[in-house]
């Protein structure tokens, strides 16, 4: 097997594209990139949108894109469509598909151990970052392009079936709101004039402020607080921390 660098293998793309005067419809940022995931899917509208100067770069569908800033985050994937980015997400591309298959660049870069290395040579303090040139210098093992290609579609077949299970359990959960709705109205609007009352009557939560109360913030920005947030309960608690984030607590802010 091959110990090689990954500058050997893999170019970095560096199109310009001016935002304000292509036929480009999508921009892919950071939140639009999950941690841990080999593919992008999320993205937004070029047009209308806010974005600033520094979304330049352009990619085409099968490049691989590597946020540098927060190396810890691990967000890095292959997008599926073509659009831009900023210049702080690198736009990587197989050097060579004859060296290197196009389906295994994505498992050479989203794994613990590029992250780990990425991590060990992270600059700054608060938001801190990676350059190119240091990634440019990761070494690692390249199999030859026979077991890469055997490789690929194991590890693609893997991740499909991740995803499907992902879609089984976003539907269920669904399911789940759809029924407690029906069987007891919506919770902000409460048509049924149920008794209301405030958690702390049941439930002690992990303190976190000046209140004691927990604060934590799900993806999309909505308030909630999950079993493993909760001490003390005074009733018992059987109830899945998925379930109490949708049912109870879509708050505008903390209790």
């Amino acid at each position: 097997m091959a110990h090689i660098k990954l500058k050997d293998v893999i170019n970095r793309v560096q199109t310009k594209v001016d935002k304000d005067n292509t036929s480009l419809i999508y921009y892919v940022g950071g939140e639009h990139i999950e941690s841990e995931n080999v593919c992008i899917t999320k993205r937004g509208l070029i047009e209308g949108s806010t974005i600033g100067p520094m979304f330049y770069y352009g990619f085409k569908a099968g490049d691989f894109l590597l946020v540098s800033r927060n190396p810890h985050l691990k967000k890095a994937g292959v997008v599926g469509f073509e659009g831009i980015c900023s210049e702080k997400t690198f736009v990587l591309a197989t050097a060579n598909s004859e060296v290197l298959l196009p389906e295994y660049l994505p498992f050479i870069l989203q794994n613990d151990t590029f992250w780990e290395y990425a991590y060990q040579h992270r600059h700054g303090s608060t938001n801190t970052f990676i350059n190119w040139s240091t990634l440019a210098n990761y070494e690692f093992e390249l199999p030859n392009i026979e077991i890469q290609r055997k490789l690929a579609e194991i590890l693609w077949a893997i991740n499909d079936t991740m995803e499907s299970y992902k879609r089984l359990i976003l539907a269920t959960d669904e399911l789940v709101k759809s029924q407690f709705i029906e069987m007891f109205g919506d919770p902000l609007k409460n048509p049924r004039h149920l008794p209301q009352f405030r958690l702390e009557k049941f439930i002690h939560f992990l303190t976190s402020g000046s209140r004691g109360w927990a604060k934590y913030y799900s993806e999309d920005g909505e308030w909630f607080i999950t079993i493993t947030n909760v001490k003390n309960c005074k009733y018992p608690l059987t109830i899945s921390s998925v379930y109490v984030r949708h049912i109870t607590l879509k708050l505008n802010g903390p209790v």
